[in-house]
């Protein structure tokens, strides 16, 4: 998949994700990824959402066997945004190569292939953690931002180590508190945009009105403001968006209850 891809290819992949009828955090995250490197914009990608979502718009696949392998490719990495493949997600890969003219046993190939190179050293991930604690009070904003960016570039993988940090009474060596770590945490975990993040923005978000060293302003904003990234509202960094998220949490119970189980 080394081409940049096309409002084809976007098209294809936003077709596969919606199969369920729903885009969770990962499928808008990778979809919002492969948008930006197709050169469209984010009021064209709805558009199209919304063509495919009422059945005018459907997967535009080719038999030629280099591009079908292609699309397929797209496809598997569409599926593995989470970094899983469920077995639904791999049915449904099967009846789409199938229309291309590619057996079972590609399928399974690309699949395996995608997952391994997808797949994180978790020596690699710890020690990236423990050199944030020892380094983060003795480096610039910058250098902050950049630590934290190696850790979040593992894609969704990122989640659950990014969650450790943000949970964590741990505190950097030589800082006062986790204040400043956490606020850098809850942005990087808003732009990947996965929505088992969600149980614990919202914990930030209800935390509190105190300013201490468990909570603040700026974190509570920082929060409710990645958490708008994610469930697709307008929570800018204001008290206001913490007033709005706190109703939103309180009055959509099937939505709460979502959210709770997916809780890691």
């Amino acid at each position: 998949m080394s081409q940049d891809p096309s409002a084809k290819d976007l098209r294809n992949v936003i077709a596969f994700v919606l199969a369920d009828g729903q885009l969770d955090g990962a499928d808008r995250a990778f979809i919002d990824d492969l948008r930006v490197r197709a050169g469209m914009d984010a009021a064209q990608a709805a558009d199209l959402v919304a063509q495919i979502q009422s059945g005018e718009a459907t997967l535009k696949l080719s038999r030629e066997p280099a591009e079908a392998r292609r699309i397929i490719e797209l496809l598997v990495a569409a599926a593995a945004a989470d970094r899983s493949v469920s077995a639904r997600e791999r049915k449904l890969l099967a009846r789409v190569a199938k229309h291309t003219g590619l057996d079972d046993a590609t399928v399974a190939t690309v699949i395996d292939e995608i997952l391994a190179a997808s797949a994180v050293d978790d020596a690699e991930v710890e020690a990236k953690l423990e050199a944030i604690y020892a380094g983060f009070n003795t480096w610039d904003p910058a250098a902050r931002e950049a630590k934290l960016d190696e850790l979040a570039a593992h894609g969704h993988q990122a989640v659950l180590p990014l969650l450790r940090l943000l949970e964590s009474y741990r505190t950097p060596d030589g800082a006062p508190n986790g204040l400043d770590l956490k606020h850098i945490v809850v942005r990087r975990l808003g732009a990947l945009g996965d929505d088992r993040a969600v149980y614990y923005l919202i914990q930030q978000v209800n935390i509190g009105e105190q300013d201490d060293d468990i909570t603040c302003p700026a974190l509570r904003h920082a929060a409710a403001e990645a958490l708008g990234r994610i469930i697709d509202k307008d929570f800018p960094a204001t008290d206001a968006s913490v007033a709005a998220a706190r109703e939103w949490w309180a009055a959509d119970k099937s939505d709460r209850d979502r959210y709770d189980r997916l809780a890691l």
